[in-house]
């Protein structure tokens, strides 16, 4: 649990994200999910919300 919520605390993700990260670091896929689903219960990972934040970056007008 640990090694997600450093991962999570360098950007905001989303729950797929972090079971890939976990996947890689060698957490079973079993462990992947309980992860991702306490960090979700928690509040640490919503998916909903990421891609609300991530569709109003989109919406900003380019600064170049």
């Amino acid at each position: 649990m640990q090694m997600a919520v450093r991962y999570l605390a360098m950007s905001d993700r989303t729950g797929a994200q972090v079971r890939d990260y976990l996947l890689r670091k060698g957490a079973s896929p079993n462990q992947a999910e309980q992860v991702a689903l306490r960090l979700s219960d928690l509040g640490y990972l919503n998916d909903r919300g990421y891609a609300e934040r991530d569709a109003l970056l989109d919406d900003r007008p380019d600064l170049v």
